[in-house]
């Protein structure tokens, strides 16, 4: 057989067995959500809420135009099937086995950030900007928006914010029912219920933690400041590695050390969070100090 037949047929298997170990993982993670999926005994009633906002604190929207633009989008949005993400946060509940105690839990979880534009009247743009989701929940979502902007049924923005145009957050995420019922979740800015679902709860065997030898890693805080500091939420997925797209600054000091902060963590590699011997993606804050210098999972 010559060199090159031999090639050819190494390439072949190479191809063949890459194809089958994906496969294989697709099943893996198939039968694994079918075994999280389903209700359990400590499952709990949550809601999918959403906060509208300007990003402009100048530019502040009116609470009554944001409670319309959160109905209009509870009206209108097409939930789509499959509505618990592949994504789990960890709590810590009481179970209703042993209600005097508290253990870390893992439910279903969904936090997205959507960025829309408003000039004259119409939406002219529309994009996901951090957390997780998926394509047919952001389709569902933005299809809402669009339905809102073509029927008119999109309030007009008040005069006094002026006539340039103005940046909105919408954001969505799960929301335990005892933080609704609170009166004080987020002062001034209206949260809009979509949604109520019975979310499984799963005991945590293992948490989030580090993987790596991370001290190559480590973000350089630009100056000496004690008070340097940035709070990063991200997504961890089964393989370990972060969701760069699910990246989103809760906290922060500068903007230049969350520029080192956004290019240390996708070389770092995490052992998962397992979910009765399933690795699955996992909500992670992740806090850096000046002290520190380092992510504390």
């Amino acid at each position: 057989m010559s060199f090159r037949a031999q090639s050819r047929d190494l390439l072949f298997a190479l191809v063949v067995t890459t194809f089958a170990s994906s496969q294989a993982r697709a099943q893996n993670a198939r039968a694994c959500m079918d075994r999280l999926a389903p209700p359990t005994a400590d499952s709990v009633r949550s809601t999918f809420a959403a906060t509208v906002q300007s990003f402009n604190p100048r530019r502040p929207l009116p609470p009554t135009y944001a409670e319309l633009l959160g109905e209009g989008l509870r009206q209108e949005l097409k939930l789509p099937p499959g509505l618990m993400f592949p994504v789990f946060e960890a709590d810590s509940i009481p179970t209703k086995a042993s209600p005097a105690t508290k253990t870390w839990m893992a439910v279903p979880s969904m936090s997205v950030l959507y960025g829309v534009t408003i000039d004259s009247g119409k939406i002219t743009r529309i994009r996901r900007i951090a957390g997780a989701s998926s394509i047919s929940f952001d389709v569902a979502v933005a299809t809402a928006l669009t339905v809102l902007d073509s029927s008119a049924s999109l309030p007009p923005l008040p005069p006094e914010l002026g006539p340039e145009p103005l940046e909105i957050s919408v954001a969505i995420g799960r929301m335990p029912l005892r933080q609704m019922r609170a009166s004080n979740i987020n002062p001034g800015v209206p949260v809009t219920p979509l949604f109520i679902v019975l979310s499984p709860a799963h005991v945590v065997s293992q948490p989030v933690s580090r993987g790596a030898d991370f001290s190559r890693f480590i973000p350089q805080p630009p100056t000496k400041r004690d008070d340097e500091a940035v709070v990063v939420r991200v997504v961890v997925g089964p393989d370990g590695l972060v969701d760069q797209e699910s990246m989103h600054v809760l906290a922060y000091s500068s903007t230049d050390y969350i520029r080192s902060v956004f290019e240390m963590i996708p070389n770092w590699k995490f052992k998962p969070l397992m979910l009765m011997g399933c690795e699955v993606s996992a909500i992670e804050e992740l806090t850096f100090t000046q002290a520190s210098g380092v992510a504390k999972p």
